[in-house]
């Protein structure tokens, strides 16, 4: 009991005798841990731990981020978000290839799309208002992690809108699903390596006809302004090459108003679970 009834587990390398990163006891005690969260005494001070990257090392930082951010795509939320790459009808170069010709389409493509986007939401790019994304409440299903045709089978059996998730942490190219057309991955890195884009392909051939189709980065707040991630090459793939990348920050409005939510709060409830994520000895 003392070693496995604890939330947060923690195992080391037998080979390295290094540490590993802490982990959730079981996907449920995740969950748990996501519905105390959206008390809001816990979320602001979670929020202000996912803050400040020195409190843990980035891969622990980013399994609580990925627990936090299911609950709350799922929430009904205004979001802000950048685009990062849209179609732009030029050919993406190979290794070591002169880039300026696609590095100036792809710029111009984007601008574009930005400025379409701030008219459809009745703002200007000139006035520096952020664009706004808008997330209904979802209801959450879930499907067999790491297969195409369970993803499928649940794009077919569930209605959209709707929020699909895999049930384990195998799952390439995403980490959760907006029916009928967003794929998310979370992220707590300031830049992201290249997906791969036939696997991506099959994904999106899951999901039903649509003329675009959006893969977004969900990130923290101090991790938006720099986020990067290099261009989806596209190739021959033609949902892929229907796809816009786009980055989009979680709970933008929490860092400001942190301090002022905290001082207004009670102190959490200490129940079954808040007691135990109240200790210190979460290990």
């Amino acid at each position: 009991p003392e070693a496995s009834h604890r939330v947060i587990h923690q195992d080391g390398d037998r080979n390295t005798f290094k540490r590993l990163s802490p982990k959730f006891a079981t996907s449920h005690m995740g969950d748990l841990f996501a519905q105390q969260a959206q008390s809001p005494g816990m979320l602001a001070r979670l929020m202000s731990l996912l803050a400040s990257s020195s409190n843990m090392n980035r891969s622990s930082r980013g399994h609580f981020f990925e627990v936090l951010a299911h609950s709350v795509m799922c929430s009904g939320e205004r979001m802000q978000y950048r685009i990062l790459d849209v179609p732009c009808g030029v050919a993406a170069p190979g290794k070591g290839a002169n880039r300026s010709k696609f590095t100036a389409a792809m710029q111009a493509a984007v601008d574009a799309a930005e400025e379409a986007a701030a008219q459809a939401q009745g703002v200007s790019r000139s006035s520096g208002q952020p664009l706004l994304v808008t997330i209904p409440r979802l209801q959450q299903h879930l499907f067999e992690s790491g297969s195409v045709s369970a993803f499928g089978a649940a794009v077919q059996l569930y209605s959209s809108p709707c929020y699909l998730r895999p049930d384990g942490p195998t799952q390439p190219i995403f980490d959760a699903c907006i029916h009928p057309d967003t794929l998310l991955q979370f992220t707590v890195s300031p830049c992201k390596e290249g997906v791969n884009e036939e696997v991506l392909e099959r994904y999106l051939g899951c999901l039903p006809p649509r003329g675009q189709y959006y893969l977004d980065y969900v990130v923290p707040a101090d991790v938006y302004p720099e986020f990067t991630a290099p261009p989806l090459k596209r190739g021959a793939l033609p949902l892929v090459s229907k796809t816009c990348v786009r980055v989009v920050k979680v709970q933008a409005e929490m860092k400001s108003k942190m301090k002022h939510t905290m001082r207004q709060l009670r102190p959490v409830s200490t129940s079954a679970c808040g007691a135990h994520l109240a200790r210190a000895s979460w290990v």
